[in-house]
């Protein structure tokens, strides 16, 4: 069995968080379907949005630092805007 990538998991736990089931846990819950969504969903945000990528250079140019991780935050705010 491969190993599933972190974000991934990260999201398809929020999924199934969201899902509010009483009685369930991440644990004994089967996962398959979890992680294919948060896999499309993910996926969905390989392509940057025109305000993403103006919010993603603000943030860069007017850093002292090349925190790529503040520029990668800022344009996630961007689009879920």
């Amino acid at each position: 069995m491969s190993k599933t990538a972190p974000m991934i998991e990260r999201v398809a736990k929020t999924i199934f968080a969201c899902e509010d089931l009483d009685g369930f846990s991440w644990e004994t819950t089967p996962k398959g379907d979890y992680r294919k969504l948060a896999r499309r969903i993910i996926e969905t945000m390989h392509d940057p949005t025109e305000a993403m990528i103006d919010t993603g250079k603000h943030v860069l140019m007017n850093s002292t630092s090349e925190d790529l991780r503040a520029a990668w935050r800022a344009m996630i705010e961007e689009a879920l805007k």
